[in-house]
């Protein structure tokens, strides 16, 4: 498959993507927010978004590091506390790298082009 269109039917049966460069394609957030309910990452990503996976146990935690670390998930648009009080950074504080929109837009594009294999629920 190419890079000029990726075509994948789940919510809207098509759509294209933009090549931002070799490596990134161009996914909206929303696009993302339907992969993740697809392969099972959306309540991890509304643990992350409402602060909650940073005042859970640390099992979770890890989990939401591991998700953010992967691209699977983001970080929300507004920052947040962690248990001991530390901040957690809003993916607008950050220019890239894991919990970025630009990570998560990599990651899901390798998905839907084939080249990370996921099972969907």
């Amino acid at each position: 498959m190419g890079n000029d269109i990726v075509r994948n039917s789940f919510l809207d049966n098509s759509y294209s993507l933009t090549p931002l460069n070799q490596n990134t394609m161009e996914i909206t957030v929303k696009q993302i927010q339907q992969l993740q309910k697809s392969y099972g990452f959306d309540e991890m990503q509304k643990l992350i978004d409402n602060g909650m996976a940073w005042k859970l146990e640390g099992f979770t935690g890890r989990q939401a590091m591991s998700a953010l670390e992967s691209g699977a998930c983001m970080l929300p648009e507004e920052r947040h506390q962690d248990y001991y009080g530390n901040l957690v950074p809003s993916r607008n504080d950050l220019a890239g790298g894991k919990g970025s929109l630009n990570n998560s837009q990599e990651f899901w594009g390798k998905v839907m082009t084939g080249e990370i294999d996921l099972e969907e629920e």
